[in-house]
């Protein structure tokens, strides 16, 4: 099945209640007789003619330019006169069309079980860069693989394992970790708080350190536990999801903290009513904003906002969720995926918040709108920006999404221009590949991206995509659109072989979506997962719903299905601390940790039983 015409999804705005308007584009077509068939694309060098050439060097476009691609890289752009294309090069008529840089997506996660349908995904809406935020050994294998050319993908940066996976308390722990991910050939740290509790100051501060002395560069969260300036003042090289700052700012903290403590449940919107009369003058603000875009902008700290992913965490607890999830793009989402996001099974929706949507929906919509805000006053202050996605969280489609993000970039105040600088000559500079991408100039890397229209004057036109070049090979139209039916195509099997397992588990049938997976007698990893998680997600969905005993069995059942879960045997003993037997709890929480020895909570629940006797 080929959904053609899908270029992405919609846009959230925010300043109008965080509305989504569903719509697909116009898709693009290449000009000229036919097109190169698989071998030249990868062979042969290219010659883009007639095209208008967005360089990233400044506001300003060549007009009828010649552009010639060989061995990876592009080795020469002018009028066409001047310019000697070789005889045995793939002309591609561009007359009328604009030529950019490859986008980068600065935080993407790659699972294992869907990497190689993202990475295509990436490429059909020209993301020919990412950053993956949670590395394991198999992305240094998937980083080389693209690299060689035997798997089709945009390259790849990779941070290690976070510092809460890995487990960082102490300096010293703090610096093995740099080490460690130094020597194993990883990109850049990931940092995400220690795993097992407050991070403090002299930890963070010696990860920061070692990690500049052995070359690395530290990004991700802000450790929650300490203000915002800490970051500053040790030197981060990169804060993502602008949330982190309102969360962390002391000057925000001061005029948002009561929509925060509604958020995260600290306080009710009782103790709070001033946050049911909607979100603080945006002007009132602004002076500790513009102090802070100051700080930041001083510290050198590049940011990456992400705030298509916050507004789709906003979006799914309306009922734009329906919308979402009768997307074009979920056609290239595993079906296991699928599930996951539905309204029914959404984390975001049947967690803590299912009982307060419409409350939350609008905590959550004033803080989108405040990170926007922020988003302004850092460009205006000149601080680096950067665009990523955190795709895939919940609806959040990768390679589509990037496309989203500019758009929300351009909504906060941005120039096209400068959301195109965040997407291209940014990251490249923040990489220190600014030598060799981010621009299209003679000599640089041949990641490009073919436009049907000029996204100065529409940023909307980065998703009018007429062909794509990644590392000096060429990818028509028409083969963008194989790949997208391809990756269709092949979901097909286990969306049959799960349509049952579904069904059962969307009535609260535990036991009857175990039994029917049993029956598949398979080996499959991701469906495994799919399965376990799922009938977790309904225990918890009972406990919430003060059906302890039902909620009993389904995890009991879980653990006699996947023994070797570690997670399965946890869920068991909160439930039974929550009934009262310690000695279970405690019984399961072992359990758990045998399992997983790193897992920190069932540390602290065991401490905390045994504390009360």
């Amino acid at each position: 099945m080929r959904i053609s015409g899908i270029r992405h999804l919609p846009l959230v705005s925010t300043l109008a209640g965080a509305a989504l308007i569903v719509a697909a584009l116009t898709a693009a077509r290449t000009h000229g007789a036919g097109q190169p068939s698989a071998a030249q694309t990868r062979t042969a060098p290219l010659a883009f003619t007639g095209v208008n050439v967005i360089p990233m060097d400044g506001k300003r476009v060549l007009r009828d330019q010649t552009v010639v691609v060989a061995d990876g890289a592009i080795q020469a752009i002018g009028e066409g006169s001047r310019i000697s294309v070789p005889d045995e090069a793939v002309r591609i008529d561009a007359a009328g069309k604009y030529l950019i840089p490859g986008l980068f997506d600065m935080h993407v996660h790659l699972g294992q079980d869907d990497a190689a349908q993202h990475l295509k995904l990436y490429l059909a809406n020209g993301v020919t860069t990412v950053q993956s935020m949670h590395g394991s050994p198999w992305h240094l294998q998937l980083r080389e693989d693209v690299a060689s050319g035997s798997v089709l993908g945009p390259r790849i940066f990779t941070t290690g394992p976070t510092t809460a996976r890995v487990g960082m308390t102490t300096p010293k722990e703090a610096e093995e970790i740099v080490l460690e991910q130094k020597a194993a050939g990883y990109d850049a740290i990931k940092q995400y708080g220690s795993g097992a509790g407050p991070l403090d100051r002299e930890t963070y501060a010696t990860l920061i350190g070692v990690a500049e002395s052995e070359g690395m560069r530290v990004v991700g969260h802000a450790p929650r536990n300490l203000p915002f300036g800490v970051v500053l003042e040790e030197g981060q090289k990169s804060i993502d999801h602008m949330e982190e700052i309102v969360y962390t700012s002391e000057a925000i903290g001061q005029l948002f903290e009561p929509y925060l403590d509604v958020q995260f449940g600290r306080a009710t919107p009782e103790q709070h009513p001033e946050v049911l009369e909607g979100p603080p003058d945006p002007a009132e603000l602004e002076p500790a904003l513009d102090e802070l875009a100051s700080r930041v902008k001083a510290a050198g700290l590049f940011v990456t906002p992400t705030l298509i992913s916050f507004g789709r965490i906003q979006a799914v607890t309306t009922d734009e969720i329906h919308k979402l999830h009768r997307a074009p793009q979920m056609a290239y989402i595993s079906p296991l995926t699928r599930i996951q996001w539905s309204p029914q099974f959404n984390r975001y929706r049947s967690g803590g918040w299912s009982d307060k949507l419409e409350l939350m929906s609008e905590m959550l919509a004033a803080s989108h709108q405040l990170q926007m805000q922020l988003t302004d006053a850092f460009a205006d202050a000149g601080v680096p920006i950067m665009a990523g996605t955190d795709a895939p969280l919940v609806y959040v489609f990768p390679g589509y999404s990037l496309h989203l993000e500019l758009q929300l970039l351009v909504e906060s105040g941005l120039s096209p221009y400068e959301a195109l600088e965040a997407a291209t000559v940014t990251p490249a500079r923040f990489l220190g590949l600014e030598d060799e991408s981010g621009m299209v100039a003679a000599g640089k890397r041949a990641d490009l991206v073919l436009l049907e229209a000029n996204p100065l004057e529409d940023i909307g036109a980065t998703t009018r995509i007429a062909g794509v070049v990644a590392n000096g090979k060429w990818l028509p139209q028409v083969r963008i659109d194989a790949m997208l039916d391809e990756i269709a195509q092949g979901y097909r099997p286990l969306e049959k072989k799960i349509a049952p397992i579904a069904a059962a588990l969307q009535t609260g049938d535990a036991e009857t979506a175990l039994q029917l997976y049993a029956a598949l007698d398979t080996s499959d990893d991701a469906l495994a997962s799919f399965v376990e998680r799922s009938v977790n997600s309904l225990g918890y969905r009972l406990m919430r719903s003060d059906q302890l005993d039902r909620a009993l069995e389904v995890f009991r059942l879980n653990t006699e299905y996947f023994p070797q879960a570690f997670n399965t045997w946890d869920s068991l003993a909160e439930a039974y601390m929550n009934k009262g037997e310690d000695e279970l709890a405690i019984e399961y929480y072992e359990k758990s940790l045998e399992l997983n020895p790193s897992n920190a909570n069932a540390k602290r629940m065991i401490e905390r039983i045994r504390s009360k006797s």
